[in-house]
């Protein structure tokens, strides 16, 4: 691996790869947070056969998301570098996906209709095109640039992309999506939910489009001279690896628990504090608060403590957080909003410094195994991601079910508010404690293992 001589790492690379993370999550937010209502109360899809699916599709997802970085890694380099052109191929097909799974004019046909629809816009949503976006866009952090302080600042400015995408998802949608029916809110079923996806697919592919005209791949990896392994070959070989297994049980845990809140708080807030304003005021006040204070601070934290240490105390303390929130039981809206927004501070130092850490395994695996393989260890990642959100989205829905939840009931029973409730913290709270455990007894690259690497490996 060697660096070639080109403008320097700067403002440009970081805006770019930004504006690429926000291009990405207002695709992935808007669909994390709201196709399981858009499913049940727009659709009318029941809520137990939409999270089957989910964990099906998923899983799927997460076997192509592997496939995919393999490809890409034996893939040689081209002009514009090794993962950029995924971005000028992929995004516009990203873009008409995202806008097609969220077709209101489909709740008039059949549910078998309904269903075949589900089932395919979503695979090709996520096992395709978001999968061909996403895998080529997070393994370019480790080719921008060789430095691992350049690299806790691409993680810090993507986190940025994702807060500024979350904002207009998570802030935005709730406060169009719902309206006032005998004094409760509940969810459009007009052409509403496909207008908010025809402008959150503009936005993913300019933004994507930005990240691939701003962003520079200065390291050049170069194919092996050796036979090709196959592909899985090289995954046993890579999950061998003790960072590796580690930061993929902590992805793992931690997107089975934000998606987890992503969706239930849709029906938290809505159907249990009767408050749509509760969803955006929650999402505002958290996003703030990981752009000003989780940003700044995990980055400055990570480099005086280590990414090790400082994201494995903010998960533990995240899950800890979520026990005791459904230990008191809080009435007040405002309370609980207070629990969830010190929840995304200390999660947010995972989050912020995750696009760093896998470099680092990368980097760990090169000197172990002499192959960097940074696609398929992206991929390997993004594959614990997928599971942790099969696993969310199939608990949640089969929750929703067990409970009795009717999308067409206008003021539901204490037992099914007592329900939602129960899911909406327990299964946060558990995900998050399995992330901490990973990270803590699991993942090996503390703060000096990681310096003693860059060593070796005269970065």
């Amino acid at each position: 691996m060697k660096a070639e001589q080109t403008a320097p790492f700067g403002v440009r690379d970081k805006i770019g790869y930004m504006a690429g993370d926000l291009g990405n999550n207002v695709a992935f937010q808007l669909q994390s947070s709201f196709l399981m209502l858009f499913y049940t109360d727009v659709l009318q899809i029941p809520a137990g056969m939409a999270g089957t699916m989910f964990l099906v599709a998923r899983i799927f997802d997460a076997v192509t998301d592997v496939l995919v970085g393999h490809i890409i890694d034996k893939r040689p380099t081209t002009r514009e570098g090794k993962y950029r052109p995924w971005l000028r191929k992929m995004s516009g097909f990203l873009a008409l996906m995202t806008f097609l799974i969220f077709q209101s004019g489909m709740q008039d046909a059949s549910m078998t209709v309904k269903v075949v629809y589900m089932w395919v816009t979503y695979l090709l949503w996520g096992s395709v095109f978001y999968t061909s976006v996403n895998i080529p866009y997070g393994s370019m952090a480790g080719v921008i640039s060789p430095n691992p302080s350049d690299r806790s600042a691409l993680s810090t400015f993507r986190t940025l992309g994702a807060s500024t995408a979350n904002l207009f998802i998570g802030v935005g949608v709730p406060l169009i999506i719902y309206h006032e029916v005998g004094g409760h809110q509940v969810v459009k079923t007009d052409a509403t939910f496909t207008v908010v996806a025809g402008v959150a697919a503009l936005i993913s592919f300019t933004a994507l489009m930005v990240c691939y005209r701003l962003t520079t791949e200065r390291v050049k990896i170069p194919m092996s001279d050796g036979p090709q392994e196959s592909f899985f070959k090289t995954v046993r070989k890579l999950l061998q690896n003790r960072a590796l297994v580690g930061v993929i049980i902590a992805s793992l845990g931690m997107l089975m628990a934000t998606t987890t809140i992503g969706q239930t708080n849709n029906y938290v807030y809505a159907r249990v504090y009767n408050s749509t304003i509760g969803v955006s005021a929650s999402n505002l006040i958290n996003q703030i608060l990981t752009l000003t204070i989780t940003a700044p601070l995990g980055l400055a934290l990570a480099r005086k403590f280590g990414k090790k240490e400082i994201t494995s105390v903010g998960m533990l303390l995240a899950g800890v957080m979520f026990f005791v929130l459904w230990l008191i039981g809080p009435r007040s809206i405002y309370i609980h909003i207070a629990f969830v927004a010190v929840v995304y501070i200390l999660y947010g130092f995972y989050y912020s410094q995750v696009w760093a850490m896998i470099p680092d395994v990368v980097d760990d695996i090169q000197l172990t195994t002499g192959n960097r393989d940074g696609g398929t260890v992206y991929a390997l990642n993004s594959f614990a991601r997928k599971i942790g959100q099969a696993i969310s989205g199939a608990l949640v829905g089969w929750s929703l079910s067990y409970i009795g939840y009717d999308a067409q009931q206008v003021e539901l029973s204490s037992q099914v508010q007592d329900g939602i409730f129960t899911m909406s913290t327990l299964i946060p709270a558990g995900a998050f404690l399995l992330a901490a455990i990973s990270l803590l007894f699991i993942y090996p690259l503390n703060r000096e293992h990681v310096e003693e690497n860059n060593q070796q490996l005269h970065l």
